[in-house]
């Protein structure tokens, strides 16, 4: 009977002397060495190759206050609640301190080659800055993962045939029944997460099968159907994080911060950039961001 119980996820409780439902959290990870603190107490520490940490053996139906460090990062917080008999997921976003920012030189100076010049070279603006500039002036409206059909209808009469453009919504953002959604402000979608800008606020929506919904819209009572992302200042403009559709890189009046989508406790937000009302651009896992006349680039 011990071990059927103790199995079962129940293990003795000695100030009680009973036996008590057992739950977990497990953390995923991208990084490697990071020490995991449950209410201020280390707990377990990252590998080099196995990065992801589980907890066993918490009593359940308490809230635990987990903390993550890493010499050189910015520490995430969060605040679980563990069921029992159930694992409580969570996945870390930890940005270094520090982020090496690179400037792109606006000017560069060429040789001159002609003897009529005397001056032995001149102040030209530089092609990285150039086609740099060129992501900030983009008319793009819609993210390029965005699948928007259009169909062309032709009506023929006995005198003439007219054309209509008809709008074919993909059948995964039909099934979110959110009215307009193609004509969203900033619409983003990575794998099946579906994103966009509301009155400075981010919405997000789950456009994949019910039983595989991210952890982070669920709890023991079912899985909600939209997160609100809001913070203290207005969303200026926001992309979801390199190789995540569980964060996001935003810009705010004069940060650029990245924030997770999970709101179970207070969001999390790393700073990438101060500035005075910067702009960025994603490309892979660079970012660029153009603060006035100024273009940095560095790798997050």
């Amino acid at each position: 009977p011990f071990l059927l119980a103790y199995s079962s996820g129940y293990r003795i409780d000695f100030e009680k002397f009973n036996f008590v439902k057992t739950g977990g959290i497990f953390i995923h990870s991208d990084l490697a060495g990071a020490n995991v603190f449950l209410d201020d107490k280390f707990s377990e520490s990252g590998g080099v190759f196995l990065k992801n940490v589980l907890v066993q053996n918490l009593k359940s139906n308490e809230v635990y206050f987990v903390r993550v460090e890493k010499e050189g990062y910015l520490p995430w917080y969060k605040e679980l609640f563990v069921h029992p008999n159930l694992v409580t997921e969570a996945r870390i976003l930890m940005l270094p301190i520090e982020i090496p920012f690179e400037k792109i030189e606006k000017f560069v100076f060429v040789e001159n080659k002609d003897p009529k010049i005397k001056a032995t070279s001149t102040k030209v603006v530089s092609d990285e800055y150039k086609d740099t500039l060129d992501l900030f002036v983009s008319t793009t409206t819609l993210d390029k993962s965005l699948v928007i059909f259009e169909k062309e209808i032709i009506k023929a009469t006995t005198t003439k045939a007219t054309s209509t453009t008809k709008i074919l919504i993909p059948a995964y953002l039909e099934g979110l029944k959110v009215e307009g959604i193609e004509k969203k402000e900033e619409l983003r979608i990575s794998n099946k997460m579906v994103a966009w800008l509301e009155s400075g606020d981010i919405h997000v929506m789950w456009s994949g099968d019910y039983e595989s919904t991210p952890f982070f819209f669920c709890d023991i009572r079912g899985c909600r159907d939209q997160i609100i992302i809001s913070l203290e200042s207005d969303i200026r403009e926001f992309d979801f994080f390199p190789n995540r559709n569980d964060a996001f890189v935003v810009a705010t009046e004069n940060h650029i911060f990245a924030v997770e989508a999970d709101d179970r406790s207070k969001p999390n937000l790393q700073t990438i950039f101060k500035g005075k009302k910067p702009e960025f651009k994603l490309n892979g896992n660079t970012i660029f961001v153009k603060d006035g006349q100024d273009i940095f680039s560095a790798e997050i």
